[in-house]
């Protein structure tokens, strides 16, 4: 779908800006290629938050099991999480944080 002109206005296929108090409206039609970026970027955002968790998951373990942590910039801590509130209690739950 090509812009057009409203009002003097170029106009996209996604937003139509109407008047001035209502900054933009959306378009009738959504397109498949807004479904795939969607889909795209969730599938990469989750691949991320994987890599993530095992690398937290990695320095967590490190640092339990008494590793050597090298003077600098950042500073890692396992702050115990409290579970008082919860009903299943069973274990120590800790929680990663690094300090600037």
């Amino acid at each position: 779908m090509e812009p057009s002109q409203v009002n003097g206005e170029v106009v996209g296929p996604k937003i139509v800006r109407l008047r001035r108090r209502n900054l933009g409206r959306y378009a009738h039609t959504l397109y498949q290629e807004d479904f795939e970026k969607c889909i795209a970027k969730r599938i990469r955002v989750r691949q991320e938050l994987k890599e993530l968790d095992e690398i937290e998951r990695y320095i967590a373990t490190a640092l339990r099991s008494g590793a050597v942590v090298e003077p600098g910039l950042y500073t890692p801590e396992l702050i115990t999480v409290n579970r008082k509130p919860y009903k299943a209690k069973g274990g120590t739950y800790y929680h990663l944080e690094i300090k600037r």
